[in-house]
């Protein structure tokens, strides 16, 4: 099982209200620091898409806290996946279990070609642009089509990721 803490630590430092934790006041007893009841727990992160919080010398993300306060150890090699994409987006009806393969295909990121949605590329032909559509499975291509139009390339995107990733597709 993963994680570096128990749960029942977890549980005595921190009290979860709305998908965000907040220090008890048992929490920095026994020589640590004390920190203020009540208080909300942690910060963001550096990059700015998760909140993280100090638990026995080491970081940990909130929404990892968070799920198992509620439901115990994360399995080996599982993660913890945002189901609406919003990394602080922490009630526990927004976190569920992910393989991390799952997690990825639900990552709401931009295409690497400019504000092109996820899996979208434009390149250049004689008769004008054209959209190339990628859809990866287990982190590599799977399947790839060519298109004349943005919305076609979007709505195969769309059918084609919840066909291969069912309950972790997302759209854009």
């Amino acid at each position: 099982m993963s994680g570096h803490c128990d749960v029942r630590i977890l549980n005595k430092a921190f009290r979860y209200d709305g998908g965000r934790i907040f220090y008890n006041r048992e929490y920095g007893s026994r020589g640590r620091r004390i920190r203020a009841y009540g208080k909300r727990a942690g910060g963001v992160t550096g990059c700015g898409r998760y909140r993280s919080v100090s638990v026995g010398g080491k970081r940990m993300y909130e929404h990892r806290i968070i799920w198992m306060m509620r439901n115990g150890l994360i399995p080996d090699g599982m993660e913890i996946d945002h189901i609406n994409g919003d990394g602080m987006d922490n009630r526990i009806e927004n976190l569920r279990l992910a393989w991390p393969h799952q997690n990825h295909w639900n990552e709401k990121r931009p295409s690497q070609a400019g504000n092109l949605p996820k899996g979208v590329a434009r390149y250049k032909t004689k008769s004008g642009d054209r959209f190339s559509a990628t859809v990866k499975f287990m982190r590599k291509p799977h399947r790839r089509c060519a298109f004349k139009s943005i919305i076609a390339a979007k709505e195969w995107l769309k059918k084609t990721r919840k066909e291969l990733h069912g309950e972790f597709a997302r759209a854009s």
